[in-house]
């Protein structure tokens, strides 16, 4: 399963009443052999919400061409997620898509979305890289 690099950018961080407003992913090249990880400038894609007539088409777009909480051989998406701050990012991407009816929380409860497939959150990393400080 590839490596994508995964971010959203929000107009707030409460997912109750703000919303999403781009979605970043691209596929990480990794080269374990020359401790080497990039990004093809093709392979990045930025969903806007500008772009589509509401939030709600811009979830569809992206939970479709991504299957993130599709059911798949019983996996919920088609990639391993990397970013910083994940939970985050997962957490209001699930509420909003809840929120329009994109998810039904009786079948899919965000407890299950969030432990059934991995992802790789940086931030722990780059705390301790920043002798355990939250800011510069």
């Amino acid at each position: 399963m590839p490596y994508y690099y995964f971010d959203t950018e929000t107009t707030g961080i409460y997912p109750k009443k703000n919303k999403i407003i781009t979605i970043q992913f691209a596929k990480l090249h990794i080269n374990v052999n020359d401790d080497e990880c990039k990004i093809l400038a093709d392979d990045l894609k930025i969903l806007k919400v500008w772009e589509f007539n509401s939030e709600k088409q811009l979830l569809e777009k992206f939970l479709e061409d991504s299957k993130f909480f599709k059911f798949k051989d019983r996996q919920h998406f088609n990639f391993i997620p990397v970013g910083n701050n994940l939970i985050f990012d997962i957490i209001f991407l699930y509420e909003r898509a809840v929120h329009h009816g994109l998810i039904n929380k009786e079948y899919l409860p965000l407890s299950k979305a969030l432990r059934k497939k991995p992802f790789l959150d940086l931030k722990p990393s780059l705390v301790m890289l920043n002798n355990f400080k939250f800011t510069n």
